[in-house]
């Protein structure tokens, strides 16, 4: 059965959650323009066909290939550290929500044909729900992430190579190109 304790703040929770999500893929998408000096449109159409995973692991791999070993470790901790939401964003992109075991608690539905059988999830008493409160903190998490992976790439130095491709190609910039 659906959920019946959905509020308004788990919609923005999810929402938080989910834009966040986005943005720091954005922001890996970034890392790879300035790990491969190339221009940053071209770096997103490479990376266009990526799942989540698939754009972790070719940002760690980079890291490890094209920079020095402090900013590859940096680097690739914040992709670990992004990778730990991941099963979260999934849940509220792919699935809708029932009541959970907890008060106010909700927990993922899902089923899945994929392997020839459906599978449920999302029924069981014993299966994972969250609380509003969790799903602020992982909302909150997020966007700390997102704030960090903008200073990684200040600090990197790539934002500022970023920009200069975006020169050299004399690419029409406003205040919304800029990278934040």
């Amino acid at each position: 059965m659906l959920a019946t304790n959905l509020t308004s703040k788990h919609f923005e929770a999810f929402g938080i959650i989910t834009a966040s999500y986005a943005s720091i893929e954005t922001g890996f998408k970034y890392a790879i323009c300035g790990m491969l000096d190339i221009f940053p449109y071209e770096a997103m159409a490479i990376c266009e066909p990526y799942n989540s995973l698939a754009l972790r692991n070719v940002v760690k791999a980079l890291a490890k290939q094209n920079l020095d070993e402090s900013k590859s470790n940096k680097l690739i901790q914040l992709v670990g550290e992004f990778g730990s939401h991941s099963k979260l964003r999934n849940y509220i992109a792919h699935n809708d929500w029932a009541n959970g075991a907890r008060p106010t608690s909700i927990k993922p539905v899902q089923m899945n044909i994929r392997e020839g059988r459906l599978d449920t999830k999302g029924f069981a008493e014993d299966e994972k729900d969250y609380t509003l409160d969790e799903l602020l903190d992982s909302a909150k998490q997020l966007v700390s992430l997102r704030d960090k992976v903008v200073r990684y790439l200040h600090d990197s130095g790539m934002a500022d190579a970023i920009e200069q491709k975006m020169d050299e190609h004399n690419f029409p910039k406003d205040a919304s190109d800029e990278i934040v």
